[in-house]
C-alpha cells in the first residue's frame, strides 16, 4: 500500500471534491491527507505564465514519514507542455489547467481526471519498486487506448482515459516482467472500471448515441404503466364497489 500526500497549491476556482479521492478504495494506495500549500506569486512564473518545476518541488516540501510519494495539483500551465510531471523520485504534479475545460465539455468529473493520473503514478512507484524513475517519460506510447499510459500528444484526448481508463496489452506485457504483487494488474483494472461519469450523464450518453431505440422504450414504457394503472384502478373500483354491497346487505339485516 502507498501513501500519497496531495498539496494543493494557489487558489481553485474549479470544483474539486477532495473527499472524493480520500475516500477512494484502493489496494494499493491510499490518501494519508491534503493541504494547500502556497499561493501562487506572480514573481515566480516564468514566459507565457509557466509555474517552474523547481518551485512546485519547493513549495510541497519534503516527504513526511509514512508518506511514499507528494502529488500537488494545480491549476497553472507546467513545464514543457506537461499535465502531469515528475518533479522527483517520490514527488510529482498534475495540473488541471489544459484539461479542465475538455473535462467540462465532456461532462466528466475533474476528480475522474485526477485519479486516472494518480493510478498512472501508483503504477509507476510499483514498478520502480518505491520511486518514479527518470526513465518514466519513455513509457508512454503515441497511440491513444484509453490506457493510462497514452501520451496524450494532443490533449483532448485526455477524456479516452478519464472514463473508464485500461491497461492496454503493451503496458500489461511489460508490466508482467516486473516483480508486482501478485495479481496486481488484475486488481488494479477492476479498480480503474470504478472511474466513471455519474449516471445521469451516462444515460445521456446512451440516449445520444441512440434516440431513436430510447424514444420507441419510453413510448411502450409509457403504454405499459397506463395499462397497469388502469388495471390498479379498476381492481381498486371493484373492491370499493364490493364493500359497499356488502354494507347495504348489513344495514338492511
Amino acid at each position: 500500500m502507498k501513501n500519497i500526500k496531495i498539496c494543493k497549491i494557489g487558489h481553485f476556482n474549479h470544483s474539486m471534491d477532495i473527499n472524493k479521492l480520500k475516500e477512494w478504495k484502493s489496494k494499493y494506495f491510499k490518501i494519508l491527507s491534503t493541504d494547500t500549500v502556497a499561493c501562487i506569486d506572480v514573481d515566480h512564473f516564468l514566459d507565457e505564465y509557466i509555474y517552474p518545476s523547481e518551485k512546485i518541488k519547493s513549495d510541497i516540501g519534503v516527504n513526511e514519514n509514512g508518506v511514499d510519494v507528494k502529488i500537488a495539483i494545480i491549476d497553472q500551465p507546467l513545464e514543457d507542455n506537461y499535465y502531469m510531471h515528475r518533479l522527483d523520485d517520490k514527488k510529482a504534479v498534475i495540473s488541471i489547467f489544459p484539461v479542465i475545460g475538455i473535462l467540462r465539455d465532456e461532462k466528466i468529473p475533474l476528480e475522474n481526471y485526477l485519479l486516472r493520473c494518480i493510478y498512472e503514478i501508483v503504477i509507476l512507484l510499483y514498478e520502480g519498486s518505491g520511486s518514479v524513475n527518470s526513465n518514466v517519460y519513455l513509457i508512454p506510447h503515441h497511440e491513444t487506448r484509453s490506457c493510462l499510459f497514452d501520451m496524450n500528444v494532443f490533449i483532448d484526448r485526455i477524456i479516452y482515459s478519464s472514463v473508464k481508463p485500461i491497461i492496454c496489452s503493451e503496458c500489461k506485457s511489460r508490466l508482467e516482467k516486473k516483480p508486482l504483487p501478485d495479481n496486481f494488474v488484475r486488481n488494479i483494472e477492476k479498480e480503474l472500471k470504478r472511474i466513471k461519469r455519474p449516471l445521469y450523464y451516462r444515460m445521456e450518453s446512451r440516449i445520444k448515441k441512440n434516440p431513436f431505440f430510447y424514444l420507441i422504450m419510453t413510448a411502450i414504457f409509457a403504454i405499459l404503466l397506463h395499462i397497469v394503472s388502469s388495471m390498479v384502478y379498476d381492481y381498486f373500483k371493484e373492491k370499493t364497489s364490493a364493500n359497499k354491497k356488502v354494507e347495504q346487505i348489513v344495514d338492511v339485516k
